[in-house]
């Protein structure tokens, strides 16, 4: 039987990215700043009554530490477990969503693989989940369905993706009218943020308002280089004739909404942020789709390399210079 070259290669891809996010779940306690967040998880998922876990909003990730709870190597094997999973689907995702596999994942591994495999764990599985729905098991109806499910019963955020990615994968704009878009969406998320969720009984939203009240997490850097490229760039591709094909896709408006509510969610820092980490893995699918085709776009994804990396930097070591 004739194995083709490109199989291979996935599978050799494929191994890598499990060890490689095997390492990433060796957490080192200096470093990771999220470690007590996720020693309280361990914590609830492994000691409290099972109705009150399927209870909480992010209740499949508790139930999956329940049935962890035990195993050899406790909770630091099911974080080096989580993160070969997570980077193994993500990484194959992005290989299949980008003309360039090998740029998508080296812009990935810059910074957003840090955020999100090393980091935020949760997160990074769910969003992992969400991604293989979309780019590796989109044939597979029932597979696909009950991994956008899962999604989001193991982070209640990845809505904001399953909803947004079913919706705008159905609408078209065409390329006189982005801005136009742009704006309306940038709009209706200022709206959102000031008059919608303060009134919003979710959990997590009434916790990070409260936290904003009491003076916690208040601080936003509006001049971030990251989502200024990001806006720039994605201005540039829907301009530029060569790359203007983007704009058709789900992925840039994704992307564009994610860069835009950087800005437009800066009332409450928490959420501008976080939406736009969780988005920006669409923005590497649209800019390493573009980044060969334009001079410009290829100037403005090696300043994206370099400052993901200057950001990682900071991430990584946040935590160390607290400590000392």
């Amino acid at each position: 039987m004739k194995v083709r070259r490109a199989t291979v290669y996935e599978l050799v891809f494929g191994l890598a990215l499990l060890v490689l996010g095997a390492l990433l779940g060796l957490k080192e306690s200096g470093v990771w700043q999220d470690r007590f967040i996720y020693d309280a998880y361990y914590a609830m998922g492994s000691e409290l009554p099972l109705q009150v876990l399927v209870a909480k909003p992010d209740a499949l990730f508790y139930v999956l530490v329940r049935a962890w709870d035990g195993a050899v190597g406790g909770k630091d094997a099911l974080w080096c477990v989580l993160g070969a999973l997570s980077l193994l689907l993500t990484g194959l995702s992005i290989g299949r969503a980008s003309e360039r596999p090998v740029a998508a994942f080296v812009t990935y591994a810059s910074f957003l693989m840090w955020v999100q495999i090393y980091t935020q764990v949760r997160m990074a599985l769910a969003l992992s989940l969400c991604l293989a729905s979309i780019y590796l098991w989109r044939k597979a109806r029932v597979t696909s369905v009950v991994a956008r499910i899962a999604a989001c019963f193991i982070h209640s955020s990845l809505v904001v993706v399953v909803l947004g990615y079913s919706v705008l994968d159905r609408i078209r704009i065409s390329r006189k009218r982005v801005f136009l878009w742009s704006g309306i969406v940038g709009f209706s998320v200022v709206l959102l943020s000031y008059y919608a969720l303060p009134y919003v009984t979710f959990e997590k939203v009434a916790v990070y308002y409260e936290l904003l009240r009491e003076g916690g997490h208040a601080r936003i850097n509006l001049f971030s280089a990251l989502p200024a490229l990001q806006v720039a760039t994605l201005a540039v591709i829907a301009f530029t004739k060569r790359t203007s094909e983007q704009v058709d896709t789900a992925e840039y408006r994704l992307a564009m909404i994610g860069a835009l509510s950087f800005y437009a969610l800066s009332a409450v820092p928490v959420f501008a942020v976080r939406v736009n980490e969780l988005l920006s893995i669409f923005f590497i699918i649209v800019l390493t789709n573009s980044y060969r085709k334009s001079w410009p776009v290829f100037a403005m994804w090696l300043a994206y390399l370099a400052f993901s990396i200057k950001s990682a930097a900071l991430l990584l070591t946040t935590e160390l210079v607290k400590q000392s």
